[in-house]
């Protein structure tokens, strides 16, 4: 019958065209940002306590409590501002790049300066404000200092981990986590060693 024959042609075809996509592969959506904190609301009342003016941009900061210093990173020139417990500033330390996280080796110092785009980490003596650096990755964005003394630097856009030790950066080649405790293996073929990390 004719009717059934168009039918049965049109069948398939119409099976077909649903299988199409209208239009092209659909869109990736892009990963989230980092998150980064909110801007903080205007001030009503006047805080407690002493307000201390430090130069726009100042982003990352820690407090040393054997020597009783606040190290500050601030930009426009990028540097290290020592101030001591009043928000007297004691000494300006001159960076090679910014930073916007700061953290202690130890008490005592140093402190660990991510110079972001000058691809360094910079350590900083306390209290006397003398430098080491050391070429990292790409961007280091945040450092900390390890159970066994390496200093371990996350480089943000290079995506890798920078292993700095006795002023020499160890790139690992492997890494391997324990689901059970949490400790991470760092292994580097150049130097023929396994390093242990334990995030407690």
């Amino acid at each position: 019958m004719p009717g059934a024959r168009i039918a049965a042609v049109l069948l398939p075809l119409t099976l077909a065209l649903a299988g199409c996509p209208s239009s092209g592969p659909a869109a990736q959506p892009s990963p989230p940002g980092a998150a980064e904190p909110a801007d903080s609301p205007a001030l009503t009342v006047e805080p407690a306590g002493s307000v201390v003016p430090l130069d726009p941009d100042a982003e990352g900061m820690v407090f040393d409590p054997v020597t009783g210093l606040l190290a500050v990173a601030v930009r426009d020139p990028d540097r290290l501002v020592l101030t001591d417990r009043d928000g007297t500033v004691v000494r300006a330390v001159p960076l090679p790049g910014h930073a916007r996280h700061l953290q202690l080796a130890a008490p005592g110092g140093p402190v660990l300066v991510p110079a972001e785009d000058a691809d360094a980490l910079v350590e900083v003596a306390l209290p006397g404000g003398e430098t080491t650096v050391t070429p990292v990755g790409t961007y280091p964005h945040d450092a900390a200092r390890g159970a066994g003394g390496q200093v371990l630097v996350g480089d943000e856009k290079g995506g890798t981990l920078s292993v700095v030790d006795g002023g020499r950066v160890r790139q690992p080649d492997t890494v391997a986590v324990d689901p059970g405790s949490g400790r991470v293996y760092v292994g580097s073929r150049a130097t023929g060693e396994l390093q242990l990390i334990d995030p407690r």
